[in-house]
């Protein structure tokens, strides 16, 4: 969904920042989540504030995990 952020957003840290909003299973410094136990991912994109994703994640013991990623896009520039 945020894909088309990397027309704009050229520069290699902004495409991992929208890498990791897209899929934050692999996150650096977090435990690593399978992708495709993801049960509901919601992203948030206004205007002139950070972006942020939320991941659900189904765990083995049938708990379930959030990821929260925020990218604060305009402190980058």
């Amino acid at each position: 969904m945020l894909e088309k952020l990397k027309k704009y957003y050229t520069s290699s840290d902004q495409c991992q920042a929208i890498e990791w909003l897209c899929d934050p299973s692999s996150y650096p410094s977090l435990r690593v989540q399978d992708p495709w136990n993801t049960v509901f991912h919601l992203y948030i994109q206004p205007s002139f504030h950070p972006i942020m994703s939320w991941t659900l994640y189904r765990q083995p013991d049938s708990s379930f995990m959030v990821r929260r990623v925020r990218w604060d896009f305009i402190a980058d520039h």
